[in-house]
Parts: C-alpha cells; sequence; structure tokens
C-alpha cells in the first residue's frame, strides 16, 4: 500500500511571527508620526490663537484711541472718554487685559508685562503715547498707542455742542 501524502498549502510558525512584528513595527511608526503631528498642530493652534488674540486687542486699542476724547489713568486701568459720553476702561493686568463698556466685558488672553504713558505738547495739540508691552508668543512685544487731542476741538465740542 502506497502512502497518500497531501500537502497543504499554509504559512508557517516563522512566517506567521515574522508578519506579526512587521505589522507591530508599521503600527508603532504610524502612532508615533500621528502623535508627533497632533503635537505640531496643537502648538500651531495654541500660537495662532496667541496671534489671533493680540490682533484682536490691537485692533480694538487703536480704535478706541483715535475716536476718544481724552483719556485717565489710575493703577492698572486706563479710561477712554468720547464724545458722546460714553467711557471705555481697560483693565490692564499680568494674565489678561479686559475692556468694559457699559454692560459689556471683553477679555483678552494676553499678559501685560509693562506699560506707561507719555504726554508731549506742540501749539495746540497734545500727544499721549501710551505704551504697553506684552507677551506674543512667549516673547516681549512692546506696542506704542498714540492719542491726539485737539484742545480748542474738545471745548467746542464739549461746551458748543459742535461736532
Amino acid at each position: 500500500m502506497a502512502k497518500c501524502i497531501k500537502r497543504i498549502k499554509a504559512f508557517t510558525i516563522i512566517e506567521a511571527l515574522i508578519s506579526l512584528i512587521l505589522m507591530s513595527i508599521i503600527i508603532v511608526f504610524t502612532y508615533t508620526v500621528f502623535n508627533l503631528v497632533e503635537k505640531q498642530m496643537l502648538l500651531f493652534k495654541n500660537e495662532n490663537e496667541s496671534v489671533i488674540e493680540y490682533q484682536s486687542f490691537n485692533s480694538t486699542f487703536k480704535y478706541d484711541t483715535f475716536r476718544a476724547v481724552n483719556f485717565k489713568m489710575l493703577d492698572n486701568n486706563v479710561s477712554f472718554m468720547f464724545y458722546n459720553g460714553d467711557t471705555i476702561v481697560y483693565h490692564l493686568r499680568k494674565k489678561n487685559i479686559t475692556r468694559a463698556i457699559k454692560t459689556q466685558i471683553d477679555t483678552f488672553k494676553i499678559p501685560v508685562l509693562d506699560f506707561n504713558v507719555e504726554t508731549k505738547g506742540v501749539k495746540n495739540l497734545e500727544y499721549h503715547k501710551i505704551n504697553i508691552e506684552t507677551k506674543v508668543l512667549a516673547k516681549p512685544f512692546k506696542a506704542n498707542y498714540y492719542l491726539k487731542i485737539d484742545k480748542a476741538k474738545t471745548i467746542n465740542t464739549v461746551f458748543f455742542d459742535e461736532n
């Protein structure tokens, strides 16, 4: 009697182990790449938010200084007065800046390192230079804002209701 041996096509244990090891290496490599990409995207998002926050504050503060008639500075507060009687108060703090007008409060997540005001006058014009040093993208950033006050225009507006 002749023995009939049937050969079955299949993987050996060594071939299965090699494929599992290769798959493990590919999975670990893929996970590492995705983890690095996620960290970079998070850093990019935080930097982008910081820049957008500063740009929002910068444009708002410039607009308010341009429209203001006068201002007062007490402690960490800068108050802008307008012709229509409105007042906007900026609270400059170490962790953030808040802007309060009537019942609305805006918060800018910008740390303030230092601020001061310089006043200079030329004939009928008086200039106030507001220096604010903030931290943007983990680096100190200095900005100067100018408030021009025309004394004659202020007197006419306040006392004679001229625009």
